[in-house]
């Protein structure tokens, strides 16, 4: 998920509400492997979900370099075979 959030941001909140939110939801924390009538499901043991922050308060265009993280972040491919715990 991208978020664009304006203002201050207490880091530390949006971390425990993140980590909470895996907690109680197992389809955060799923992934699944195998082929055709194989595939199943593996759901992980809770654990921090990743958060990217990315500061674009200092950059000459903001709004620029914001258009161009999302842009990569919206091109950049899912591999469901993958958990993205630290």
């Amino acid at each position: 998920m991208l978020c664009r959030l304006r203002g201050r941001l207490d880091t530390s909140a949006l971390r425990a509400a993140i980590d909470d939110l895996g907690l109680r939801h197992e389809s955060l924390r799923t992934t699944f492997i195998g082929r055709g009538r194989d595939i199943r499901q593996v759901v992980h043991q809770t654990g921090e979900m990743d958060l990217v922050e990315i500061d674009v308060s200092h950059h000459v265009d903001p709004n620029g370099t914001f258009d161009a993280a999302l842009a990569t972040e919206l091109s950049t491919p899912i591999d469901p075979t993958q958990y993205l715990s630290n």
